[in-house]
C-alpha cells in the first residue's frame, strides 16, 4: 500500500555528495511523517514527494509520484505545477510554458503558475535556448500581472552595477513620494538585471502606492521567490494576503 512512499524515503539522486542525499532523505521522512500525523491522504503525500524530486531534477520519481497523485484525485492544475517545474529543470522550456499556460487558463491569477512562468522565461533567455513559444505573448501576460520582464534581454558586464544604481534611485524617488517615477526606475533596474530582487520589491511598493494592488502583488511574489529568507519576508506575506483578500471581494 505504501510501497511508493517507502521508496520515496530513499533518495537516489546525489547533488553535492552523500551529505546532501542524507539531508534530502531526512526531509522526505519528516514530510511523510508530518503529513500522516495530520491525516493527509495518499494523493497529497505523493504530490509533495513529487515536488521534492522535481527540485533535484529526478524525472523518473517525479513522474511516478505525479501519476500516483492524480490517480488519488489531486487536481490537475496542482499536478501541472510540479510537472512544469521538472520540465524547466530539464531545459524543456516549451513544455514547461505550455503546461503553465494551461494552469493559467483554468486559474488566471494562480500565483505559483505566474512565478514559474517568469522563471521559465528567464532561464530560457539566460541560456539562449530557442523556443517555439510566443515569448512576447508570455512576457506581456506577466507584465500585466506585475511580474516585470525586459522586452530586450541582454546581460552585460556592467548590468549588476547599473541595476543596483537604478534600484537605489528608485528608493530615493519613493522617499520623495515620486511613485510613478520610482516604478520607472525599478523597471529599468529589472531590465538591466531581471534577477535583482530588491528592484522587484521596490516595484511592488511603487505600484501599491499608485493603488495598483494586483500588479503590486505580482512584484512582491517575485521578490519572495528570489529572497525567501529576506528580513521582511513575513511582512510581505501579510501584505500579499491583504491584497488578495481585497482583490477577491
Amino acid at each position: 500500500m505504501w510501497t511508493m512512499v517507502a521508496r520515496a524515503l530513499v533518495v537516489v539522486v546525489l547533488l553535492s555528495g552523500v551529505a546532501h542525499a542524507r539531508s534530502l532523505e531526512r526531509r522526505a521522512r519528516d514530510v511523510v511523517r508530518q503529513m500522516r500525523q495530520r491525516g493527509s491522504n495518499k494523493g497529497e503525500i505523493h504530490l509533495v514527494l513529487a515536488a521534492l524530486y522535481a527540485k533535484v531534477n529526478d524525472a523518473a520519481h517525479t513522474f511516478e509520484h505525479l501519476k500516483a497523485a492524480q490517480s488519488h484525485g489531486v487536481h490537475k492544475s496542482r499536478v501541472d505545477l510540479v510537472l512544469a517545474e521538472i520540465y524547466r529543470k530539464q531545459g524543456r522550456f516549451d513544455a514547461a510554458m505550455s503546461t503553465l499556460v494551461r494552469v493559467l487558463v483554468r486559474s488566471p491569477r494562480q500565483p505559483r503558475a505566474l512565478v514559474q512562468l517568469w522563471k521559465t522565461l528567464y532561464e530560457a533567455k539566460l541560456r539562449g535556448v530557442e523556443v517555439k513559444t510566443d515569448l512576447e505573448a508570455i512576457r506581456e501576460r506577466l507584465v500585466t500581472r506585475g511580474l516585470h520582464f525586459p522586452r530586450r534581454f541582454k546581460i552585460e558586464s556592467d548590468s549588476v552595477t547599473r541595476s543596483k544604481k537604478l534600484a537605489a534611485a528608485g528608493y530615493t524617488a519613493l522617499l520623495g513620494q515620486r511613485h510613478r517615477f520610482a516604478a520607472q526606475l525599478f523597471r529599468a533596474a529589472i531590465n538591466a538585471l531581471p534577477s535583482n530582487a530588491r528592484a522587484h520589491r521596490g516595484l511592488g511598493i511603487a505600484l501599491a502606492r499608485e493603488h495598483n494592488y494586483a500588479r503590486a502583488a505580482g512584484a512582491y511574489l517575485l521578490y519572495l521567490e528570489m529572497s525567501p529568507d529576506a528580513p521582511d519576508a513575513d511582512d510581505v506575506d501579510r501584505v500579499l494576503m491583504l491584497y488578495w483578500k481585497s482583490l477577491n471581494r
